[in-house]
């Protein structure tokens, strides 16, 4: 069980890996079969990598950050696969991130791969927060039909904080000479 405190949700790698195992089964159990694993950094990385170890797939990250900026959500990219368009194009992605909050991240890089020419995408998802989330958009849609959703768990909409976000010091161990 997740340890609460101060209104946030702390989540240890065990728990994260028992609902990457899960979405793993559920790949399995679909029968559904992918080219390659999109990490959606920062926090998509881990479980990426976690799941990378069942499915044996080449494993790329792609970087998105959204910020707010007066009334909308901007989005901006970090970082992005080397040649996207040959890495990805023409290929089933699984794309990975670990929280499905406003769907706005995912929407972001799902359209993306509209342009990249991915053949299908499904998505990954450590938590899904239990809340109105954006739609897909036409142009995702349109391209590659509603695409198959994995969660680990459905959770409440607090803050969740995952064990790769913490820093725990035990002692002091920086020293100034």
């Amino acid at each position: 069980m997740p340890i609460i405190t101060d209104g946030k949700v702390y989540y240890s790698y065990d728990e994260i890996a028992s609902n990457v195992t899960k979405i793993a089964s559920q790949i399995h159990l679909n029968c559904e079969s992918y080219d390659c694993v999109l990490a959606l950094a920062n926090g998509g990385l881990v479980p990426a990598r976690m799941l990378q170890s069942y499915l044996k797939l080449p494993l790329y990250t792609y970087s998105v950050a959204s910020y707010q900026e007066e009334t909308k959500t901007k989005m901006v990219e970090r970082q992005i696969p080397d040649n996207p368009i040959e890495q990805l194009g023409g290929k089933r992605v699984l794309v990975v991130d670990e929280i499905d909050d406003t769907r706005g991240t995912l929407a972001f890089a799902l359209d993306r791969l509209v342009d990249w020419g991915a053949l299908s995408v499904g998505v990954a998802i450590v938590h899904n927060k239990i809340k109105v989330k954006c739609s897909w958009s036409d142009r995702i849609l349109k391209t590659f039909g509603e695409p198959m959703y994995y969660n680990g768990e459905k959770v409440a909409d607090q803050w969740i904080v995952y064990p790769w976000e913490t820093v725990q010091l035990v002692g002091n161990v920086c020293h100034s000479n």
